[in-house]
């Protein structure tokens, strides 16, 4: 049944546009979100599941290139 629901998931994220420079909310593990800048649209090709690449901010305060999944990866709303 999971596998279902990540396919349905994954066909819902191919209709966004997601792109290089889109803002998009990521959630980590912990369940916290974050707002970032997507360096990639969605990428299913070489990779175990559909990722979008963000510019990850870290303690430093530089950014660091990291693939997300793309079930966890939104765009922020206009609204």
């Amino acid at each position: 049944m999971k596998n279902l629901y990540t396919c349905s998931r994954v066909v819902e994220m191919t209709t966004t546009t997601i792109q290089a420079g889109t803002k998009v909310v990521i959630t980590d593990a912990d369940g916290v979100e974050h707002l970032v800048e997507a360096l990639s649209g969605i990428e299913q090709k070489g990779h175990s599941f559909p990722i979008v690449w963000v510019n990850r901010p870290m303690r430093s305060g530089d950014f660091e290139p990291t693939p997300w999944p793309a079930e966890a990866v939104r765009m922020v709303s206009d609204g």
